[in-house]
């Protein structure tokens, strides 16, 4: 029943497609342009996402259908988003920042902790990156 409802949820609002940003060249805009769409889905289902995060920690069962349903996407978005952004000096701190900005507790501490609003948050993280790798990040 579980993987039922979590899979009618996927079909009614599933993760963006970071197909669609492969062809964005430039590695700071596609970052801008994912994050900004994995943060509107992130805005949309934050309750039910605190909810499973939540439950997630003390049932096994939670915790493998998140698992099963939120780790393919996310890598997928994760892969997009680290091509050419990620330099060989500095890969593992980049997607260690990356892994945060793509977390849904770290979005829910900019929007929701901090109040920034969601493109503010969106800013926030692409100037982390592009101040690790070692260049500035223009507003978008």
């Amino acid at each position: 029943m579980r993987i039922a409802c979590s899979g009618l949820h996927q079909e009614r609002d599933p993760f963006p497609d970071p197909g669609a940003w492969a062809a964005i060249a430039d590695p700071v805009k596609r970052l801008r342009r994912g994050l900004g769409e994995l943060y509107g889905y992130f805005a949309r289902n934050e309750s039910l996402l605190a909810n499973l995060a939540r439950d997630a920690a003390i049932d096994a069962p939670t915790r493998e259908i998140m698992a099963l349903r939120m780790e393919p996407p996310l890598a997928a978005i994760r892969e997009t988003l680290a091509d050419g952004l990620v330099s060989a000096n500095r890969r593992r701190h980049l997607l260690a920042v990356l892994d945060l900005a793509l977390d849904f507790h770290s979005w829910q501490s900019l929007v929701g902790r901090s109040g920034l609003s969601q493109r503010q948050a969106v800013e926030v993280m692409v100037g982390a990156l592009a101040c690790l790798r070692g260049g500035t990040a223009e507003p978008g």
